[in-house]
């Protein structure tokens, strides 16, 4: 018995009365099954990660207005060191403005914890916002780690970080 499957037929080949190949329409199904399946596995990828903590009350600073969307941020191929992880971009308050500060491959100290930038607001509505940084295992503030191999802002991102004198 053959069954006219004419949803998968190219334009006009239905129209002419003309069926499909039921083997084709196999192949067909198994070529977006395989596609599926290679679009899955890269956005399941991950990237290795500081370890996160949230920012000690002192570090929230009080601002007028929320940061900005986070930038898009190209992300290089790791150093070959041990240990790395990548660091994302984050809004900076510089007491007037937000600056862009990149993201990029750190090897953090044994026992650091990345605070990452926090906003909150506060019942009467005032803002308060707190940029990232590093801690150690007790929470205080601690250096932070040498940006290995920083990311790339794509040329259609302009940031201030690029406008302003450093």
């Amino acid at each position: 018995m053959h069954t006219k499957v004419s949803a998968i037929a190219a334009p006009g080949r239905a129209a002419r009365g003309e069926g499909t190949n039921p083997a084709r329409y196999v192949v067909v199904l198994v070529r977006i099954a395989v596609l599926s399946l290679f679009v899955a596995a890269g956005c399941g990828a991950t990237l290795p990660q500081p370890r996160f903590t949230a920012p000690p009350e002192e570090a929230f600073v009080s601002v007028p207005y929320p940061p900005p969307a986070a930038l898009s941020e190209l992300i290089p191929p790791p150093p070959k060191a041990a240990g790395v992880v990548f660091q994302d971009g984050a809004w900076v308050w510089r007491g007037n403005y937000y600056v862009w500060q990149r993201g990029g491959w750190v090897a953090p100290p044994p026992g650091a914890q990345l605070a990452v930038a926090t906003l909150k607001y506060l019942p009467d509505g005032r803002a308060y916002f707190a940029a990232p940084r590093w801690v150690d295992a007790k929470g205080r503030l601690t250096r932070p780690p040498r940006i290995l191999v920083p990311s790339v802002t794509p040329p259609n991102e302009v940031t201030a970080e690029f406008q302003t004198g450093r």
